[in-house]
C-alpha cells in the first residue's frame, strides 16, 4: 500500500513495519526479537541502530537484535522516502535514495536524512528530511520530501 500524505503543501511518506517480517527473512526469530537466546553470547560488538559505521554492519558475521532494528530502520527509511518522492514510488528504485545522518562534524550521531539521488546526471541531489522511531517489534519511518 503507497501511504503519502499532503501537509502544508508538502508530500510526507511515511512506512510502519513489523521487524517479524524482516527476521523471517534474515535468520528466524532470533534476529527479529529483543530477548534473543543462547546465540547472543557469540555476538560481536552491538551496532548502534543510529551508527554511521555501515562497515562495522557489513562486517559483523552473527545476526544481532541491533542487526535487525538497524535494517528495518533503513528499510522503513527508503520506502517512506519513495512514497514520499514528488515523482511517486514507482518512479524511484531502492538504488536512488540513500539514508544517511547529517555530518554535524562532532562526535555523536547527527539528524537522520534521506538523500535522493540524481538519476539524470545533472548534480541535483535532493535531501529529504527523516524520522526514525523504534518501538519493541515495529519501526515507523516519516520523510518529508525535498522539493
Amino acid at each position: 500500500m503507497v501511504a503519502y500524505y499532503q501537509i502544508a503543501g508538502k508530500k510526507v511518506g511515511s512506512h510502519v513495519l513489523a521487524m517479524g517480517v524482516l527476521g523471517s527473512i534474515f535468520g528466524g526469530t532470533y534476529l527479529a526479537t529483543r530477548g534473543g537466546s543462547a546465540k547472543k553470547t557469540a555476538q560481536g560488538p552491538p551496532i548502534n541502530a543510529g551508527s554511521k559505521d555501515e562497515e562495522q554492519f557489513i562486517h559483523t558475521v552473527t545476526p544481532t537484535p541491533d542487526m535487525a532494528r538497524w535494517l528495518a530502520g533503513r528499510f522503513a527509511a527508503k520506502e517512506a522516502a519513495r512514497k514520499a518522492s514528488t515523482r511517486g514510488a514507482g518512479a524511484i528504485g531502492w538504488k536512488d535514495v540513500l539514508v544517511s545522518v547529517e555530518d554535524t562534524g562532532t562526535e555523536g550521531s547527527g539528524r537522520p536524512q534521506v538523500i535522493y539521488l540524481d538519476t539524470k546526471g545533472n548534480g541535483d541531489a535532493r535531501i529529504g528530511k527523516l524520522s526514525i522511531s523504534h518501538d519493541g517489534e515495529y519501526v515507523v519511518a516519516t520523510v518529508l520530501a525535498a522539493e
